[in-house]
């Protein structure tokens, strides 16, 4: 099996890009339902 350098880069950018998109629509979401409950101290 061969490798090349940054081979897994598109994948790595591909979850990072699906990670953002589920913060961008959550963390409003949490806003609206009661803000930040699970903060110790805040």
């Amino acid at each position: 099996m061969t490798t090349s350098a940054g081979g897994g880069s598109g994948i790595r950018w591909g979850i990072i890009g699906t990670a953002n998109i589920a913060r961008a629509a959550f963390l409003p979401a949490l806003r609206v339902a009661g803000g930040r409950r699970g903060r110790a101290g805040r």
